[in-house]
């Protein structure tokens, strides 16, 4: 996989959930890592074993220690380079 998984929950998760529902699988990978960036809940989670490449419906190696609502941002672009892209296109 050439690249970073960068997309949003499709949908809200409770605590404890064990599997998320992204917008886009693009980039995920079994194994991986992702982050939910969701201020003061943001977590980072690991993608179960069992994932299929390119699904939307995201199993979690652990349940959820926070509930989230549709439309955060799950990544696993580093947060330097995030906010550097997000810097130079509000500069554009």
């Amino acid at each position: 996989m050439n690249g970073y998984a960068n997309s949003v929950l499709a949908a809200n998760t409770l605590v404890g959930a064990t599997s998320l529902t992204v917008a886009e699988g693009a980039g995920i990978v079994a194994g991986g890592m992702l982050n939910l960036y969701d201020g003061a809940s943001t977590e980072r989670v690991t993608v179960a074993d069992n994932y299929v490449f390119g699904s939307t419906t995201v199993p979690l190696a652990t349940p959820l220690l926070y509930a989230h609502t549709a439309g955060v941002s799950v990544s696993n672009l580093p947060a330097a380079i995030k906010e550097a892209t997000i810097l130079m296109a509000t500069a554009y």
